[in-house]
């Protein structure tokens, strides 16, 4: 199956797609490949044809170099260790279908991370029978019993650091018992101390500079949610997050937009020309600017002011041909 020539694209684009096409070989996943390909180039997406049209050229030339030399050297020592350092641990059987379906699929990239989970999972697993947890991690694990203490969400970590003790994830037992650890710690010291002094200060803020916005009520009961369950990382992200979009809000109530968005804002109209996605584009920036999300209104001008570019790039190079 091949690619819809889009007469106009910029010639890097246009080479990568003689490519895809002078190179074709049939894998799995390349028929949606296709279709995704030719719907970014069918709506001027510059960025993901790029990104496609590469992923869709590796793929073949893996796929060939398997069919005429089998898998490359180094997968297939990793292949040959996951099945001669075979036991079972939990998630094993998913993690062979998985493998076995990049495999079929000749997908390498996927094939080599998924080997060498599996090599790491076994040979964790082989140690845990062989010696119990790593030191490291029995140490984790003596911290988080001994300072134990009510927090909201620890039943839930409770279990998921069982599940991954189970399964012998070391990986993410590490994860969830550093977590653990942190959560139980903020939650002792917020029972003596109260909040730590910057946390207090961000939300002395945002109650100091209180001002309607778009998704503040919804803020409000996040961080208040953050706060019940003394989840400090979350806190300090949510109440910055709100004293940034309330001095935002206050300042285009006051001045209007900062003018390095309003600049945005009138190339958008300026350089107004239809593409697919427009309207919906459209619809999400007048979003952020109602809730004066000034972050969110950067990125979409700046993703609408590139697709427009695009298209009117197309349109001239195809009348340049003609």
């Amino acid at each position: 199956m091949a690619i819809n020539v889009i007469p106009g694209l910029p010639l890097y684009l246009q080479a990568m797609i003689e490519q895809v096409n002078a190179e074709e070989i049939g894998y799995g996943d390349r028929e949606q490949h296709v279709q995704q390909l030719n719907e970014y180039l069918t709506k001027g997406d510059h960025s993901s044809v790029k990104f496609k049209a590469g992923q869709m050229i590796e793929r073949q030339q893996q796929a060939r170099s398997q069919m005429q030399h089998g898998l490359p050297l180094h997968l297939q020592a990793m292949i040959d260790q996951v099945n001669a350092e075979e036991i079972g641990y939990g998630d094993r059987e998913q993690h062979v279908q998985q493998l076995n379906e990049y495999l079929t699929k000749g997908d390498h990239s996927s094939v080599k991370f998924k080997a060498g989970q599996m090599i790491e999972r076994q040979q964790q697993a082989r140690s845990q029978m062989q010696h119990g947890l790593p030191l490291h991690l029995q140490a984790m694990i003596d911290q988080v019993n001994a300072e134990e203490i009510g927090y909201g969400d620890r039943e839930q970590h409770v279990q998921q650091l069982n599940e991954y003790l189970t399964k012998g994830d070391h990986s993410s037992v590490k994860f969830k018992a550093g977590q653990m650890i942190e959560r139980q710690q903020q939650a002792r010291s917020q029972m003596q101390h109260g909040l730590p002094l910057d946390l207090q200060a961000m939300i002395d803020q945002v109650n100091a500079e209180e001002i309607g916005y778009g998704d503040r009520e919804q803020h409000v009961q996040q961080l208040n949610e953050y706060l019940t369950k003394g989840d400090h990382s979350s806190v300090k992200f949510k109440a910055g997050q709100m004293i940034e979009r309330q001095q935002q809000y206050r300042f285009q109530m006051q001045h209007g937009l900062p003018l390095d968005l309003q600049a945005m804002i009138d190339q958008v109209n300026a350089e107004e020309i239809g593409y697919c996605d427009r309207e919906q584009h459209v619809q999400q920036l007048n979003e952020y600017l109602t809730k004066g999300d000034h972050s969110s209104v950067k990125f979409k001008a700046g993703q609408m002011i590139e697709r427009q570019r695009n298209i009117h790039s197309q349109n001239a190079n195809r009348e340049g041909s003609n």
